[in-house]
């Protein structure tokens, strides 16, 4: 099977950016020593803040994911900006040992540019010792006027591109074809 790439196509107005909250691994709990990999111990609380640019789009929805580890009871809390954002520590209990990846959708307006707060928390005393890392925001920036000029590209005929940035990944469209379609293609081209 060969992958071929071609430019262009349909664009999305705006651009998504991400912001990195948690890198590096953190425990919280009320019982330091309780999980051997643990990283840096916080307790049990965690709080961040956070900026944004100025050109984010508030509009629009945004994602933040993270990677958990050892979360078994259903009592974690995760606000942003002072508001609870379900779904995003949900427990995993059978399988407790290995990495899971929670994720969230940000509803539109929860974000604002500047500062913005996390907190992660419990919602009762059941100070359930997990993990979490790799807290990760994923956003939308306003369209400029140099995004607004086309939001159609015609397709140009394009195998293989260096790929220097996430925004070139973005805009390929990838075709997966049979060796036998690509040599029909090109017999086609030939004529």
């Amino acid at each position: 099977m060969i992958l071929r790439c071609i430019e262009g196509g349909d664009k999305i107005p705006g651009e998504t950016q991400f912001k990195v909250i948690i890198a590096e691994i953190r425990h919280l709990g009320d019982q330091p020593t309780s999980i051997g990999e643990a990283g840096l111990f916080l307790g049990p609380l965690f709080y961040a803040s956070f900026n944004l640019p100025t050109n984010l789009d508030p509009q629009e929805l945004a994602v933040f994911h993270c990677r958990t580890k050892h979360n078994q009871i259903n009592n974690k809390m995760f606000f942003l900006n002072h508001k609870p954002l379900p779904d995003i520590l949900e427990p995993h209990p059978k399988n407790k040992n290995e990495w899971m990846m929670d994720i969230a959708i940000v509803p539109k307006g929860w974000l604002k540019p500047g500062d913005n707060y996390i907190h992660i928390g419990y919602a009762d005393e059941r100070y359930d010792d997990f993990i979490v890392d790799n807290l990760v925001l994923w956003f939308k920036i306003k369209e400029t006027d140099s995004d607004a000029k086309t939001t159609t590209e015609p397709k140009p005929k394009v195998v293989g591109k260096d790929i220097d940035s996430l925004e070139d990944l973005s805009s390929l469209d990838v075709d997966v074809l049979k060796e036998s379609e690509l040599e029909d293609e090109n017999k086609s081209e030939e004529k």
